[in-house]
């Protein structure tokens, strides 16, 4: 926007020079005086969210809220580094995943706390005694050893009740895993089709990008012969904006599919973000003169 509205200043010096020499009516010259006043009110809006964001992001890295924030820029989106197949072989390493297998092994475990309910339970009993006819005497002695078994045979089959219960819900965890391992897999191939289409939207956007600037300046090169009107090169300057900001979140939207590929493939997000590089920044600490 900033570069926009030089463009648009330069546009309406032009006209101006164009109006005292009377090649162009003046009316020219107040459309391209309304032109530079929207854009100056978009750039206006886009500072104001740019110190928003930058509050935000002071607040998430708890941070100074006064503390700026000097942002790489965003760099275009490279090829996709793994194949499909490698990233769904890489969806096991998915953390949900993991804790329901963990869920999975306590579930099996919670059955064999079950099942030893059934069970005959077996001890081995050891006994001394002193003996004798005096009191306190220990003349006599004995020992013995005996191994003892008891089964509950009134429990009413609750064991068994207990058991069939834990079995269950084993088997419907596994069934609950196999689920979600087919929805992660689902989710991953939809991740990677968002994210190459969003390369294949990047490719686009830059190549409208680069039609739209050409056409600007052939028409600001017909303009400058008097053969368009300045309302032809504001609507060129302005198609120009508008490509270079789909360009833009194209871009953007290409960074955060990957983000979310790497999530859904059970990789760490971090390892894209220093791939792309393009959230690296530096906080600056300024004073209120500098300000």
């Amino acid at each position: 926007l900033e570069a926009s509205l030089e463009t648009v200043e330069t546009h309406v010096r032009l006209a101006s020079a164009y109006v005292e020499q009377g090649m162009i009516v003046r009316s020219e010259l107040l459309r391209a005086e309304v032109e530079r006043s929207r854009i100056a009110d978009r750039l206006t809006e886009a500072t104001g969210m740019a110190r928003v964001a930058a509050a935000n992001l002071s607040f998430h890295l708890a941070a100074d809220p006064a503390t700026t924030w000097e942002i790489e820029p965003l760099p275009s989106p490279s090829e996709l580094p793994q194949s499909l197949e490698s990233r769904l072989a890489g969806v096991a390493n998915r953390g949900d995943l993991q804790a329901a297998r963990q869920m999975l092994e306590a579930g099996e475990l919670e059955v064999n706390v079950r099942r030893a309910g059934q069970l005959p339970k077996v001890a081995l009993v050891a006994r001394y005694d002193l003996n004798d006819d005096v009191l306190f005497g220990a003349n006599g002695q004995s020992g013995a050893v005996m191994a003892v078994a008891s089964i509950d045979l009134f429990s009413g089959g609750r064991h068994r009740a207990a058991k069939a219960e834990a079995r269950a819900q084993v088997e419907a965890v596994v069934a609950e895993i196999e689920r979600a391992e087919m929805g992660a897999r689902l989710e991953t191939r939809n991740a990677f089709e968002r994210a190459r289409t969003a390369r294949e939207r990047h490719g686009t956007a830059i190549a409208a990008q680069a039609a739209a600037v050409e056409a600007e300046r052939i028409i600001e090169a017909r303009f400058e012969q008097g053969v368009v009107k300045i309302i032809d090169l504001l609507d060129a300057s302005t198609a120009r904006l508008e490509a270079e900001t789909r360009e833009l979140m194209a871009r953007a939207d290409a960074h955060v599919a990957d983000l979310r590929l790497a999530l859904r493939s059970g990789q760490v997000p971090e390892s894209v973000l220093t791939a792309t590089g393009g959230i690296a920044g530096q906080a600056i600490e300024e004073e209120d003169d500098e300000r």
